[in-house]
């Protein structure tokens, strides 16, 4: 079983999304959910077939940790 991570807020997620969501960032890949709540991530040039099969087993995980939009620090 995969180790969980709760963010600030609530959303808990596998450490497994968020390797891959921070490997694809390091390497200057940009992620967005577009209107219709597609997980969008280019340049397409810059992913491999090996990207591609990380980002289909944590795609819906990694959809929502993109849209996800933390609450302000209370202080």
């Amino acid at each position: 079983m995969d180790e969980l991570v709760t963010l600030r807020g609530g959303l808990t997620v596998s450490l497994a999304t968020l390797q891959v969501g921070w490997d694809l960032e390091r390497r200057g890949l940009r992620m967005r959910v577009d209107r219709k709540g597609k997980l969008v991530i280019g340049p397409k040039s810059l992913l491999s077939d090996e990207d591609q099969a990380r980002i289909r087993l944590v795609r819906d995980e990694l959809t929502k940790v993109v849209a996800y939009e933390s609450p302000p620090e209370v202080m």
